[in-house]
């Protein structure tokens, strides 16, 4: 539920980012993206393309996808 207005936020775009199961990290960075879609913790939007822009790299450098 949006806090200001009442209404369900959609569900982020399903291709931003994918994390590999068992990767700490993606997990993590997974997390935040999430919070930051749904405006949980004080992070808005703005936190959301970053966070998943830092995932999308570490699937290219530390996992090779």
């Amino acid at each position: 539920m949006c806090k200001n207005h009442g209404a369900r936020l959609p569900d982020p775009p399903t291709n931003a980012f994918v994390p590999v199961p068992d990767c700490w990290a993606c997990a993590s960075v997974d997390a935040v993206a999430q919070a930051a879609w749904r405006r949980e913790s004080g992070l808005t939007l703005r936190d959301w393309l970053p966070m998943t822009a830092s995932g999308m790299r570490h699937l290219m450098q530390d996992h090779g996808l």
